[in-house]
């Protein structure tokens, strides 16, 4: 154990290969250092010649106090004492990010980088696997050696470092051994610092990670490298690999998490995890008494790295719309998309009443004032107002897409939507997203969000990522 410059601990961890081959100090664990301690922490850096850095950031799922940056943004420079900090790169991934920083002191300068994991969302979600696959394949590409060990941190303490060294040294082993073995490697990890434990989630959380990395089909599109004269993008054999990726990793969800299958909502036939249901507080009952949830079933869905971006229900009844429009003012929703073309003969009813200005529920009343039709989307933008607030609500509603069907008729028409819905989104907190069922025109539109913005931020388009995160 080496005492360091700040108020924490380095602890070294070597790696034991199953052929006898020791890899010594190949990690260093550290706290994360606190505001006053950054001048020394970079000194560390420095000192012990470290080249990568690994952040394991949970505080915003697990709601712990976010930490202050101790780097400096990108094309920004920072000085700790003699030494010159900058940011030359930094690029997102959906559930991490990736920095470069050139250090100097006394006339030397070092490449560090930073792969730091950031998921943001909620708490359940979390426990899913898939969300760690891509950035532990990216932590298991740095390489080892003694001569620049790989700092370990994160924000939930010696847990959280545990869940990274285990993950990582279980990676490395199984691809050089062919032999996985969770328990020996957490065992030799106490044996360097007994407060090197986790708790049965994660421990069996650990053994999901690994078989995602080891088995996972990669299913991912660089946009960059499409041939437009491609009239598809994958062959049916391609397809169907993918669709029995999708099926056969289905259990992988149900073995970190329990799903509670009862449900009073006669048409739902998706069980969303307790975080993501929605209850109104107006009704003061919470939980699975709330009427809202009963009659409802709204659920918050994760857009692409953006928590909670979408409240996801079915499209309103004749009993339903007053719920619904409680809803929109209660969460303060400013965009709703309508999916579904709603007819004279259906179950579903417009969200507007008619042109004029009319009453939607004891709470609110609305006023129409612009109307725009864009062929086959439609745009109202109207007042709504209610006891508490007054604010400007925008409407997409799709009027060539029939209700209960799994996808809409024209393609072009559908990707019009989203380009449309994307930019009216940026503006809006909370998206509310509606079909007839709130289900199947709500699952594509989401799917549809996550991979267009992920195509935006890096490039790449991966749907069955986005199809398991959903």
């Amino acid at each position: 154990m080496y005492e360091t410059l700040h108020s924490g601990f380095l602890e070294y961890v070597d790696v034991q290969f199953g052929n006898g081959h020791l890899v010594e100090k190949v990690y260093v664990t550290s706290p994360i250092p606190q505001s006053n301690e950054i001048d020394s922490f970079w000194k560390t850096i420095w000192n012990e010649n470290i080249y990568n850095i690994v952040l394991f950031d949970t505080s915003r799922i697990n709601d712990l106090k976010i930490f202050e940056n101790y780097w400096p943004d990108l094309n920004q420079e920072v000085h700790c004492c003699d030494i010159s900090i900058r940011c030359v790169f930094e690029e997102t991934f959906a559930s991490y990010q990736c920095r470069r920083f050139l250090i100097n002191y006394e006339n030397l300068t070092r490449q560090v980088d930073q792969l730091q994991f950031c998921l943001l969302s909620n708490k359940e979600v979390q426990s899913l696997s898939l969300n760690y696959t891509e950035f532990f394949k990216k932590v298991s590409e740095i390489p080892l050696g003694c001569n620049s060990p790989i700092l370990v941190h994160s924000s939930s303490g010696m847990h959280g470092n545990t869940f990274v060294l285990l993950c990582d040294i279980c990676l490395r082993t199984s691809k050089r051994d062919g032999v996985v073995d969770v328990l020996g490697n957490l065992q030799r990890l106490t044996e360097y610092n007994t407060n090197f434990v986790i708790d049965c989630d994660h421990y069996v959380l650990t053994h999901l990670v690994i078989l995602e990395n080891l088995l996972r089909v990669d299913t991912s599109i660089n946009c960059n490298s499409l041939d437009m004269s491609r009239t598809h993008l994958f062959t049916a054999d391609e397809t169907e690999m993918h669709l029995r990726y999708l099926k056969y990793t289905l259990w992988m969800d149900a073995g970190t998490r329990t799903l509670d299958r009862e449900s009073n909502i006669y048409f739902r036939a998706v069980f969303p995890l307790d975080d993501g249901k929605v209850f109104l507080e107006a009704y003061n009952l919470g939980e699975e008494n709330s009427p809202c949830w009963n009659r409802l079933g709204p659920i918050n869905v994760d857009g692409f790295r953006c928590s909670n971006k979408f409240l996801v229900v079915a499209q309103p009844t004749s009993t339903t719309l007053s719920d619904i429009w409680d809803l929109v003012v209660e969460k303060n929703v400013s965009v709703i998309l309508s999916l579904n073309k709603i007819t004279p003969s259906s179950t579903n009813v417009p969200f507007l009443p008619g042109k004029n200005k009319a009453k939607v529920s004891s709470n609110a009343s609305v006023e129409p004032k612009l109307t725009r039709d864009f062929g086959s989307y439609e745009w109202t933008t109207l007042k709504l107002n209610s006891k508490t607030k007054h604010q400007t609500v925008e409407i997409l509603s799709m009027k060539t897409w029939p209700a209960k069907t799994s996808c809409p008729p024209d393609l072009s028409d559908f990707v019009n939507f989203c380009i449309a819905a994307n930019e009216r989104m940026k503006e809006s907190r909370l998206v509310m997203v509606t079909c007839c069922d709130g289900v199947t025109a709500s699952g594509l539109f989401t799917a549809m969000s996550y991979n267009m913005q992920q195509m935006k931020t890096n490039g790449m388009c991966d749907v069955c990522t986005s199809v398991l995160s959903l």
